[in-house]
């Protein structure tokens, strides 16, 4: 280990080189402008504060990039030079809030297409309308490939390629940090031409070593038929691939391998990631990383942002916002920009939030962009576009970041957001789409921005985040106001329900408890029936018990009791999920892990429900669009969430299909069907009737007077009925979300959300 003195001579030269290489000589037949066409016009609101939408257009690199070239792409209203692409990863949920932090001024949204977490070891495939809403407003998608080298897969990366093929300049690695053997080269090689098979020009496509592999860098790109398909070098700027353990040089190690993919090369970089963790070794386990060089890195990086976009260095973004666990690619500890709490709640992570926050606060609209134009000559510099008000901005020495780096702590709010949505909203189509008119309740602000971690994990389970907290509002009310009482919720069920076996609560000598301890304060206080200890209630004059825990309502007991049970990791995969969201030690009071799992139940079933209704049940929905499949899905998750058993959902299904044909036409020539003896045979509302869930939620076996008791009767009496016991409905659930699509303008679900966002905004303020 090197001395004190020696590691600050170190750290020294390596600044010292870092500020060298903004002092090259300006050239002007060598540069290089990383450019962007547009193909779809903007509108109205985004046109007022966007240059562009970059939905089904292209990027490129235009060269020579002389001072008339730039003139001319000043002057044009279909293509122009990007600023460097600022982002943050590895979720778009992160970028999402990172962006309010940064005046809305991130123009690159990372996303790991991570397999590493899935059974069978394949990438998750990106949804085409989330993309598009990204593109739209001028931010490009970086979707990363990752399998932990354990499967590097050539179809499912063109399987990628081609779900983007229509969209517009999406990035797409291959399989990133991949171990340099013959095996894995050549199935980069393959996917390399496998995604730009399928997607063409629309995709970036980027191979991506470890920083440091010179080696596997020359493999891949001296093929003449791949070097010919790739368009990018992404990599991570890593602390367990640095040579040592200080922000400067691990920079300086990043702008060197840089160095070799441009100008060796002629590929431009993106730092797909910047990871940096804290107490972790160096690449030769010479040093260990502490948290001052860990968070002074952010402070570096923007420091050194002019010089890195000099040789070829278009992007970068930190490797994640929030600390996810389990839901976290590289697995790392300690690298988020925010931390949990107790609780599960998310908080600011001192030093390391400041130090990025107040840099790329200082960057974009208060500063203006640094422009992406750059040499290809490894002495010149393009110096006619530096930006001296970002230059001014930065050039405060890092030595002392600590004092003085401090960002506004306010989200400026969300001008745009992009997510999964039940709504696509296509051409010539309403964009907010409620296909079966179901009533809509108000939620105000608080429901929609609280719990952040239930959008969190909507985003790592792909699923749309409004319906996300519509369950866990039916769940635990959302109580904003006093957070604790979600937390800590706890739902009864009568004693011959099948969740908590060991009948926890229900005497002293067998008590439910908090693993944290806060819920057993928190019943305490609030005389929470008796909890912790014993736990008294009753469900209609019948003795019930603790089931429900927490934010989400999981019925999986804590992990103290697991043993007892006889419950592990192989007991089944809700169990294995349990114990990986709890990092071994499951805890559904935990509002973290309690999202973790509860998103994770919501997603298998939602995938279930859309491939039934798109398979063994087509002979029933096959007329019914796109978006009228996922609402029904949408209502058949809560359905089977609800524990309704598939035999019933298969009766349900064949009947409805069997009787919503049966029309006037139809009752003149079979006037003996029951549907036509029946008083509600025209209009009515279960024969003839081509709403499934209002069909359901009314008619069961095609009797007005019969109510489902999981559903309730509010298409019927428009009460929003309940179960006993007071178990929202499935109906009611889908009304919830229909209630958090029209009151959460925050949200992009549906896209006329941020129109209305937009636009408020600057009537309040036309000038900004």
């Amino acid at each position: 280990m090197p001395g004190f003195e020696e590691y600050v001579a170190q750290e020294k030269a390596s600044e010292y080189s870092l500020k060298m290489e903004s002092l090259k000589c300006p050239t002007d037949e060598s540069c290089v402008c990383f450019v962007c066409r547009n193909e779809t016009p903007l509108v109205w609101p985004f046109s007022y504060f966007l240059s562009a939408s970059l939905e089904e257009g292209e990027c490129y690199l235009k060269e020579p990039c002389t001072q008339d070239v730039l003139k001319d792409l000043g002057e044009s209203d279909e293509e122009g030079v990007m600023p460097f692409l600022l982002g943050v990863g590895p979720r778009f949920f992160d970028f999402n809030e990172a962006n309010q932090y940064c005046n809305n001024s991130l123009k690159m949204a990372v996303h790991w297409l991570d397999a590493t977490n899935r059974p069978d070891l394949r990438y998750p495939l990106p949804d085409e309308e989330q993309a598009r809403c990204y593109l739209g407003s001028m931010v490009i998608p970086v979707y990363i490939l990752y399998s932990g080298g354990e499967n590097i897969d050539s179809a499912r990366a063109g399987a990628v390629g081609d779900r983007l093929k229509d969209v517009g300049p999406a990035i797409v690695t291959t399989e990133i940090d991949f171990e340099n053997t013959p095996e894995n080269i050549a199935a980069v090689k393959q996917q390399v031409l496998s995604i730009k098979s399928e997607c063409g020009d629309k995709c970036l496509v980027a191979v991506a070593p470890k920083m440091g592999d010179y080696e596997a860098l020359d493999e891949l790109l001296s093929d003449e038929q791949v070097n010919k398909s790739v368009d990018l070098v992404a990599f991570g700027v890593n602390s367990r691939y640095a040579t040592k353990c200080g922000a400067s040089s691990a920079f300086l190690d990043a702008l060197n391998f840089s160095k070799v993919a441009w100008f060796n090369h002629h590929k431009p970089v993106v730092f797909a990631y910047m990871l940096f963790d804290k107490d972790g070794p160096n690449k030769d386990l010479t040093c260990n990383w502490s948290e001052y060089e860990a968070s002074r890195a952010y402070s570096v990086f923007f420091n050194s942002l002019l010089a890195l976009k000099d040789n070829g260095i278009i992007g970068a973004a930190p490797y994640q916002m929030y600390y996810g666990g389990n839901a976290d690619p590289l697995k790392c500890d300690d690298c988020a920009l925010m931390t949990i709490n107790e609780s599960g709640q998310f908080e600011p992570n001192g030093l390391r939030f400041n130090s990025f926050f107040y840099g790329c606060q200082n960057y974009g609209p208060k500063f203006n962009y640094v422009e992406l134009i750059f040499s290809s000559d490894r002495t010149g510099s393009c110096s006619y576009l530096t930006n001296i008000g970002y230059l001014t901005s930065t050039s405060t020495s890092t030595a002392g970041y600590g004092q003085g780096f401090v960002p506004n702590t306010g989200k400026s709010g969300n001008l745009f957001t992009c997510e999964v949505c039940i709504d696509e909203c296509e051409e010539d189509e309403d964009c907010d789409y409620n296909p079966f008119n179901i009533p809509s309740l108000h939620f105000d602000e608080g429901y929609c921005t609280s719990f952040p971690e239930l959008d969190f994990w909507a985003s790592v389970r792909g699923l749309d985040p409004l319906f996300v907290r519509a369950k866990a509002y039916s769940e635990s009310g959302l109580n904003y106001k006093d957070p604790l009482s979600s937390y800590c919720a706890v739902g009864v069920r009568t004693l011959g329900s099948g969740c908590n076996p060991l009948k926890l609560g229900l005497s002293s000598t067998q008590p439910l408890n908090d693993p944290s301890g806060i819920c057993d304060e928190y019943w305490t206080e609030n005389n929470y029936w008796g909890l912790p200890g014993n736990y008294n209630r009753e469900i209609n004059g019948v003795q019930g018990k603790p089931c429900d825990l927490g934010l989400m309502q999981n019925i999986e007991s804590p992990y103290q009791y697991w043993d007892e049970l006889g419950w592990d990791e192989n007991s089944g995969d809700v169990y294995k999920s349990a114990l990986e969201c709890g990092n071994g030690e499951w805890n559904p009071f935990n509002g973290y892990q309690s999202a973790c799992l509860g998103t994770y139940k919501l997603n298998v079933r939602f995938n279930d429900a859309l491939g039934e209704i798109n398979g063994e049940y087509s002979y029933a929905f096959s007329d019914y669009t796109s978006n009228e499949k996922k609402w029904t899905a949408l209502f058949l998750t809560v359905y089977k969430d609800k524990g309704v058993s598939e035999s019933t959902i298969d009766s349900f299904v064949s009947k409805f299909s069997e009787q919503k044909n049966k029309d006037d036409k139809y009752c003149q020539d079979f006037p003996n069907d029951v549907c036509c003896k029946s008083k509600q045979s025209v209009g009515g509302s279960c024969c003839n009737n081509d709403n499934f869930i209002e069909y359901v939620s009314c008619c069961v076996d095609g009797d007005p007077d019969e109510v489902n008791d999981f559903v309730g009767k509010p298409f019927c009496t428009n009460d929003y009925g309940v179960k006993d016991g007071g178990v929202p409905s499935a109906f009611k659930v889908v009304s919830f979300y229909e209630g958090f699509k029209d009151s959460c303008t925050n949200y992009g679900c549906p896209p006329t959300n941020l129109y209305k966002n937009i636009q408020e905004t600057y009537n309040i303020n036309p000038n900004k």
